[in-house]
C-alpha cells in the first residue's frame, strides 16, 4: 500500500459552514449519497459531521434538525492526511484513531 492518497482520493467533496442547519446537512449527504460532509470556515476545514453524528446527536436525543446548526454536533478534533501520505500509513492511522473518514488537507484546504 505505497500509493499516495493523492492517486486515490475523492476530490468534489461536499462542504458546507457551520451555521447551515442539520436537515440541510441531512438533505445534501442524501443527494449526493455520500456519508459525511466537511465543515469549513472561509474555506478550511474546521470539522466533519457524519451520519452517525447525526444519529447519536440529533435523532436520539430529539434535537430539532431545522434548528440545530452544524457547529452544535461537528466533529472539532479533524484528523488530517496529506495528499502524500501512503495510502497503508492513512489506514494505519485510521485504525489507531478509530475514525472511518480521513479528510485530505493540503496548504490548509
Amino acid at each position: 500500500m505505497s500509493q499516495k492518497l493523492r492517486k486515490i482520493m475523492v476530490e468534489n467533496i461536499v462542504t458546507v459552514r457551520p451555521n447551515d442547519t442539520v436537515k440541510k446537512v441531512a438533505e445534501l449527504m442524501n443527494k449526493h449519497e455520500i456519508g459525511c460532509v466537511i465543515v469549513v470556515n472561509k474555506q478550511k476545514p474546521v470539522g466533519i459531521v457524519t451520519e452517525r453524528d447525526m444519529i447519536k446527536r440529533v435523532i436520539n436525543k430529539s434535537i430539532n434538525p431545522e434548528e440545530t446548526r452544524v457547529s452544535t454536533i461537528m466533529s472539532q478534533s479533524l484528523i488530517e492526511a496529506s495528499p502524500n501520505m501512503c495510502a497503508g500509513d492513512a489506514a494505519k492511522l485510521m485504525l489507531e484513531r478509530n475514525i472511518k473518514k480521513l479528510p485530505v488537507v493540503e496548504n490548509g484546504r
